[in-house]
């Protein structure tokens, strides 16, 4: 926004306290008001909030929280895969049977029980596997998680969902900067 069209949407009386590069557009800081301007970007191209009802203005990054949380449960369920499959010895137990079964009368019942604990054993070894491929999972959902995170300008108003503009140009020390010049509070980044 121009210098010129922030004069145009001033009241009289009403002067421009500070300016924000945002990607899309512009945040405008005035005596009375908070202009957001973003004709580049979706939604709507000004947003007007009343002065006392800006509660700060902050820097955040944000992803995707869906991604973030796909990620921590497949490391987790990984993670517990692995432990299970680890600490159990579900097929070792079968080293145990005597040789000479046909003497003792119960030959068949013990192939059985063999083949049952074979495939315990199997299954050990699944839940291995099962965990590397879950781990390995999370950590690429983890890396999709940070690739997606975008920095925002983020103006938290009363009563009201928060305004979010795309950061673009703008970094952390002039948000700062400039909800000091707005007398506003300025709003550390969250972590996700």
């Amino acid at each position: 926004m121009t210098d010129e069209q922030i004069r145009r949407l001033l009241y009289a009386g009403e002067e421009t306290v500070a300016s924000l590069s945002v990607a899309d557009g512009t945040v405008v800081a005035t005596s009375h008001r908070l202009l957001v301007s973003t004709p580049d970007g979706g939604g709507p191209n000004l947003r007007v909030v009343q002065g006392p009802n800006v509660l700060a203005v902050g820097y955040q990054t944000r992803g995707d929280r869906e991604t973030a949380r796909s990620a921590v449960y497949a490391v987790a369920l990984g993670i517990g895969s692995l432990l299970l499959g680890s600490v159990f010895d579900l097929g070792g137990a079968g080293s145990a049977a005597p040789s000479d079964t046909d003497a003792l009368g119960v030959g068949g019942l013990l192939d059985a029980a063999g083949l049952v604990l074979s495939l315990l054993g199997f299954l050990d070894d699944a839940l291995v596997l099962a965990g590397v491929v879950a781990v390995l999972l999370g950590l690429g959902l983890v890396g999709l998680y940070v690739a997606s995170r975008e920095p925002e300008v983020v103006v938290t108003v009363a009563g009201d969902e928060q305004l979010r503009v795309s950061a673009g140009p703008t970094d952390e020390q002039s948000t700062r900067a400039f909800a000091e010049a707005a007398a506003v509070e300025f709003e550390q980044s969250g972590l996700l």
